[in-house]
């Protein structure tokens, strides 16, 4: 063999190696690639519908955040308007009033303008209970606000004697409230032991001086029993209090937040996270900047690993915060959004590491390839002679198989006929096959049946003839003159048949049934048995198409029977022609 050919067969071998493992390490990365995605997908799949619906409903919330809040806006400049244009100092002192309200969840310098306004108008008016609730009002806003020296002073404004009782209710609860608040962020123990019993006090002030008919009645009594630790009647309070709130109402993200810490004392963190998810998309349809629930969540999925979306979270919950104005929640949500804010700049470090790794192994790929390409192109010099080579006998290779082609397409037309011969043959046996079978059946069936009406019919032939010999006519002449026996004997063979039929065909009612509309299907009355109209279809079956064959087996007449026929043939599904054939390959 020439040298030159055997260096070009090298070269081609060698580039075959490098092209398969550059294929092999290629498939390789899709492989690992799609069993990572594989796996994500498992864990994304172990967690409930019920979360990844509810998680989806926030996300589209948390995107039209905007939306709600400019909604929020127009509905309070609404409001500013119509209070701007009254005349009567009580309904500007109720519109002020309901002002104050709409901010104190929205923004937390608004709301304390308005009711310092509803103060003074009260003081001008001179309506003490007012000013007393006004008063209340201030403190409790200065606690959610984390101003507490100031909201002590309001508050110890308050006149309890001035308040009506739900007025006294409310300041009950929002001195609860603040000890309860006092007592969280106190360092010094002997304080929070007095805090903690001052709010305990307030707690059953509160309890005593609520009422069933109060708005705020589920609220309160819910928050009382948590911090009871009366569980089991605070849930029961819950499930009340959730059928008498609207959805996506601030009482109902109320409702959903306390529900959720039920679940977490139940240490159910599935229920928990979706019930912090419900109350988080209320509070932000509703335009709350004040929010709790929000992040709450996103610490609660930072803890788990999903940082992204507890980033998401945190980060729309600080947007809204800082809106509301209050370094209280700023406190509490700082160290939170940076402990996410770690985790996240952590698994941004850890992903860029990752990509960094495949990046020098797609180098180290790059270079190899590029080495192959310089080894294929300096062969292909040699390739390319060896080409010219190849290029002659590849003609006359093909000059072959232009012959062996032609012999090809002759053999396949032969052997086309051979299966179209070989189809009808399989058919044939088929048919052969299930008439000797159904012939066989019958066969046997009609020996036992004629063995029994020779049984009968010697029957019949003795007791005629013990009644003739006793002289009984009349006895002989009832008996033969009754249709009775037809009757019975006709109904027994009409259900010997159904019997045998079914056992030869027992999907023949079902399969009938298919090449019929729905309201055209029948169904005997009676189970292991046949009506009249599959009686007749039966009998197709069985190749017995003459309707007056039919008929006088089915003991009708003929014209019945082409009625019945040409009906079922009306509720066919394809084309009522072809309803019979269709039958008669029933069972095949």
């Amino acid at each position: 063999m020439d040298y030159s050919v055997i260096n070009v067969i090298f070269s081609l071998v060698v580039c075959s190696i490098f092209v398969t493992l550059h294929r092999l390490i290629l498939l390789a990365m899709r492989r690992l690639t799609t069993i990572l995605l594989f796996a994500v997908a498992a864990l994304r799949c172990a967690a409930s519908a019920p979360l990844d619906s509810i998680y989806a409903v926030l996300d589209d919330v948390i995107a039209h955040a905007d939306d709600y809040v400019r909604h929020r806006t127009e509905e309070i400049e609404q409001l500013k308007m119509k209070q701007r244009s009254t005349i009567s100092s009580e309904e500007r002192y109720a519109l002020m009033m309901q002002l104050h309200l709409d901010y104190r969840a929205f923004n937390n310098d608004s709301a304390l303008v308005y009711v310092k306004r509803c103060l003074a108008m009260a003081e001008k008016m001179g309506k003490k209970d007012e000013i007393s609730y006004c008063n209340t009002l201030i403190g409790h806003q200065y606690v959610v606000s984390g101003y507490f020296t100031e909201a002590q002073h309001y508050l110890s404004l308050v006149v309890p004697s001035q308040l009506n009782r739900e007025y006294l209710n409310t300041y009950y609860y929002y001195k609860n409230h603040l000890y309860r608040e006092l007592e969280m962020y106190s360092t010094d123990s002997s304080l929070r032991t007095k805090y903690f019993e001052m709010a305990e006090n307030y707690r059953d002030s509160v309890r005593m001086t609520l009422l069933p008919t109060d708005e705020l009645y589920y609220q309160r009594r819910c928050i009382a029993l948590l911090y009871s630790k009366k569980y089991d009647e605070a849930q029961r309070i819950n499930d009340e209090w959730m059928s008498a709130v609207e959805p996506d109402s601030r009482s109902y993200a109320n409702m959903a937040f306390y529900r959720s810490e039920l679940y977490r004392i139940a240490q159910d963190a599935e229920m928990q996270k979706y019930w912090l998810a419900v109350a988080a998309i209320s509070e932000m349809r509703c335009g709350v900047m004040n929010q709790t629930a929000l992040w709450n969540l996103a610490e609660i999925l930072n803890r788990e690993g999903d940082t992204d979306r507890a980033f998401a979270y945190v980060e729309c919950s600080w947007r809204c915060i800082s809106q509301f104005s209050t370094h209280k929640r700023s406190w509490v949500v700082t160290p939170i959004l940076t402990t996410i804010s770690q985790d996240y700049r952590w698994k941004l470090s850890r992903a860029n590491g990752t990509l960094k790794g495949f990046m020098i192994a797609i180098g180290v790929l790059l270079l190899f390839l590029i080495v192959a390409l310089v080894i294929v192109l300096r062969e292909r010099r040699v390739t390319s002679r060896a080409r010219i080579e190849l290029k002659r006998a590849n003609e006359e290779l093909s000059k072959l198989n232009e012959e062996l082609s032609q012999v090809n397409g002759e053999l396949s037309e032969v052997n086309g006929e051979l299966a179209e011969v070989n189809g009808e043959l399989s058919q044939v046996n088929a048919r052969l096959v299930d008439s000797n079978r159904v012939k066989d059946q019958y066969i046997t069936d009609f020996f036992h049946i004629c063995s029994g009406y020779i049984d009968k019919m010697d029957s019949y032939r003795l007791r005629i003839n013990r009644n003739l010999k006793a002289n009984q006519v009349k006895e002989v002449l009832k008996f033969t003159s009754s249709e009775q026996l037809r009757e019975d004997e006709h109904r027994q063979l009409m259900a010997h048949f159904d019997t045998v039929f079914l056992h030869l065909f027992p999907t023949f009612i079902d399969e009938f049934n298919a090449l019929l509309r729905p309201e055209e299907r029948q169904q005997p009355k009676t189970p292991g048995a046949l009506n009249t109209l599959l009686r007749i279809f039966a009998l197709i079956r069985l190749g017995v198409t003459e309707s007056s064959s039919i008929a006088e087996f089915l003991n009708y007449s003929p014209n019945s029977i082409y009625a019945y026929r040409a009906r079922v043939k009306n509720g066919a599904i394809g084309d009522r022609n072809d309803f019979e054939s269709s039958v008669q390959q029933i069972g095949l």
